[in-house]
């Protein structure tokens, strides 16, 4: 059972239409002054054995659930680095005072929190001896986008389905995903939930009630695998560099890597793996040209005539890792991840990529949106990505 704490009667009929739609067992508890009866409704439902979604004033509401709770109020560095970055997503946004920013870092002792899409307050979730607590914003589109994004999936891990499946799905938009799925929507006994990231980094989950019939299952299977075989990386829950190590090793393989604007942030992935060792022998990040050329022996000719955005020098990076670590295969990564050094030929977000091995190298060349953080992690989630269907490829 969810219960929902709210005093905002706006947000009622889609919070509705959601959960009848994925069929959530759900009872609303509306405060008309949550200023007086927040406290005392929180204290009457830590019994209730029930998952609770609380939305309203941020820092009322976590104040609030602290002090029933017996928490501390604690600083969030996760938070603090997501409210960086709003500025750069929102720029309409005029940034609250420092004072004011301050309690938005502070939540309850052991709560994780949740990025923020529309301003600077963040969801968060925590846990109670009757089940678990999610805080929400009372501003209604961030709202909405924590029950989209973090609830409904993590109410579909607490339903009891027959069985489950998963498919991490690399590439596709949300809605293209969502889309291909459209001919099942109708069905009472199957549950979708797509979290995709801004990455296009998607975690696809399947929930199959007791009553399901063996062809729907197969059926669906069929569907996912016919539109986006090419993009699936994963039939389980895990990560793009879960599925390169484990490929690499599989492969008896070693992987050198050589990086520019992503900054370690590709070994650094790799390294995340246990294990890892067994594949990823060496990881350089050759950000100067000086050091491309020294350390890779990437050509002053293509530096000075292409420039060590190009896909001549990425090529020449990967050779240069070939050459110097020995591995059997090779990746690097160069471009611009802004806001500066950009040109009218190269743009903001321009990457190129080379993977390869002895065999021949090919270089991937993208054109990224987002902040600079945001073209990193897209080129290190590209990069693996690519990575993996090579491996793939190579076992057949």
């Amino acid at each position: 059972m969810l219960k929902v704490i709210t005093s905002d009667l706006k947000i009622c009929t889609p919070l509705w239409e959601r959960f009848r739609n994925a069929g959530v067992e759900f009872e609303l508890l509306y405060l008309s002054a949550p200023e007086k009866q927040l406290k005392d409704c929180l204290a009457a439902e830590l019994g209730s054995s029930a998952d609770l979604f609380v939305i309203g004033e941020s820092f009322f509401v976590k104040e609030t659930v602290a002090d029933v709770l017996d928490r501390q109020l604690v600083y969030d560095k996760k938070a603090q680095i997501d409210l960086i970055r709003v500025p750069e997503k929102e720029k309409k946004l005029k940034p609250p005072a420092e004072f004011e920013m301050e309690k938005l870092l502070l939540f309850p002792e052991d709560f994780s929190t949740f990025s923020p899409r529309y301003g600077y307050e963040c969801a968060s979730m925590g846990k109670y001896v009757g089940g678990d607590i999610i805080l929400a914003p009372d501003n209604f589109d961030e709202a909405l986008y924590t029950l989209d994004n973090y609830v409904m999936p993590y109410l579909a891990t607490k339903q009891k389905f027959s069985s489950v499946s998963v498919y991490k799905i690399f590439g596709p938009e949300k809605n293209e995903i969502i889309h291909s799925l459209s001919e099942f929507k109708r069905l009472t006994t199957v549950r979708f939930f797509v979290e995709t990231d801004f990455a296009c980094d998607t975690k696809l989950t399947v929930c199959f009630s007791h009553s399901v019939a063996k062809n729907v299952k197969e059926k669906i299977t069929e569907a996912v695998y016919a539109k986006f075989r090419e993009n699936i990386y994963a039939d389980e829950d895990c990560e793009l560099e879960d599925v390169a190590v484990k490929l690499l090793e599989l492969a008896g393989a070693t992987l050198g890597i050589a990086e520019s604007l992503t900054g370690g942030m590709v070994a650094s992935k790799i390294v995340n793996v246990p294990n890892a060792s067994k594949a990823f022998l060496e990881g350089i990040v050759s950000y100067s040209n000086e050091a491309k050329a020294a350390r890779l022996g990437v050509s002053g000719i293509s530096l000075s005539n292409y420039g060590a955005v190009s896909s001549e020098v990425a090529y020449e990076m990967a050779v240069g890792v070939l050459n110097t670590a020995k591995t059997d295969f090779a990746l690097a990564t160069t471009g611009i991840a802004g806001p500066t050094g950009a040109s009218i030929d190269k743009p903001v977000g321009l990457v190129y990529v080379s993977l390869g091995n002895n065999h021949g190298i090919h270089v991937f060349k993208y054109v990224f949106d987002g902040d600079r953080n945001q073209v990193r992690i897209k080129t290190t989630k590209n990069a693996l990505f690519q990575l993996i269907k090579l491996l793939k490829n190579k076992r057949g």
